[in-house]
């Protein structure tokens, strides 16, 4: 049922209207002797849309006003309303302002009924919200939610993912859409006091309760809750991919060590085979030496004078032909005169030639 109060004024009419979840103050100044002849002090909720599907009239109290002034103040009361409050009402124009009037005069002159009321203020034209969604997920601000309706909370629970009941009040939503910002670090720690500084009139329930109540998943906006099959399911993905991450280092470590052992293994190959060269070249060395000294002592060897040579060319010595011995001595002489062995022997051969 909607909730309601009355307020009269001399002068003065209060139309007090709770539109999405945005308490206004609007005011109207009607220009009548007396008392109103009803009083438009009007609260409507959002929270109560099916209930205002019945017409709650608010009956206009006995007043000796004329006819004329009773048609005249609902049409006051509107262009004020709509003069009054600009940024509210935007793009509600003259021409459609004279329309609503005419309606009012025409199906009640002397009432103002909630359900007459309802369509008007829901209406796009009039309940424009200047929330913008998008620009808060890039840009979340504290000063952006100090003043937003309940399908706004609405709107920013259902983008961060943060469960919440549409029936609740705004203040319940309220207070755990900002917890919930709080929990996903959206929002700074200092939010909680400065959007929700205390539990709503209606709802006793702690703020610090409200998480646990609604079982709230600290899941960024974007991202499904995971279900608990698919919670193990992740579980054991990132156990394979842990398990696959440790193997892949495991074989890149040993790959390193082996290629190490065979860099290792070729250096000492090298260096044998490097060793065994210079060994081999040493030993050749050492070969061609001996092999020139033996030249060398061979050459000295042919070139020295020998007694058992020069001996054997001597001819025998017989005492009875003593000349026939020197005869043949002095041939014997002249056929090696040119070899060296014989010249230290018979040095004297040139100088008899």
């Amino acid at each position: 049922m909607p909730r309601r109060s009355v307020a009269t004024q001399t002068n003065f009419v209060s139309l007090r209207v709770d539109v999405g979840c945005n308490t206004e103050i609007l005011e109207a100044e009607v220009t009548h002797k007396n008392n109103p002849p009803f009083s438009p002090d009007v609260l409507l909720s959002s929270d109560e849309e099916e209930d205002c599907d019945e017409s709650r009239d608010y009956v206009p109290s006995t007043s000796e006003e004329s006819e004329e002034d009773s048609k005249n103040l609902p049409l006051i009361v509107t262009r004020e309303l709509i003069r009054n409050n600009p940024m509210r009402y935007i793009g509600f124009d003259s021409d459609n302002l004279e329309m609503f009037c005419e309606r009012i005069r025409r199906q009640q002159p002397l009432l103002i009924t909630a359900k007459l009321f309802f369509p008007l203020i829901h209406s796009p034209v009039f309940n424009r919200s200047l929330f913008d969604l998008e620009a808060f997920v890039k840009s979340p601000t504290i000063e952006v939610l100090s003043d937003l309706r309940k399908q706004d909370w609405l709107d920013i629970a259902n983008s961060y993912k943060v469960p919440c009941s549409a029936r609740a009040k705004k203040e319940v939503i309220k207070n755990v859409v900002v917890e919930g910002l709080v929990t996903l670090e959206v929002l700074p720690a200092d939010a909680i006091d400065v959007l929700t500084p205390g539990t709503s009139s209606g709802d006793k329930t702690p703020k610090s309760s409200l998480l646990s109540h609604f079982n709230l998943q600290t899941h960024p906006p974007g991202e499904e809750t995971p279900t608990p099959p698919e919670k193990e399911k992740l579980a054991q993905l990132n156990y394979d991919i842990q398990l696959r991450r440790l193997q892949m280092e495991r074989e890149i470590a040993q790959q390193k060590l082996e290629m190490e052992d065979r860099r290792a293994q070729q250096m000492m190959e090298r260096e044998l085979d490097l060793r065994f060269r210079e060994v081999k070249l040493k030993e050749e060395q050492a070969r061609q030496e001996l092999e020139l000294k033996g030249q060398e002592v061979e050459l000295k060897a042919k070139g020295k004078f020998k007694a058992s040579e020069a001996t054997n060319l001597l001819p025998s010595f017989d005492e009875r032909d003593v000349d026939g011995y020197f005869r043949s001595f002095e041939s014997l002489a002249k056929r090696n005169r040119g070899r060296p062995n014989c010249r230290e022997y018979f040095g004297g051969g040139d100088n008899e030639s």
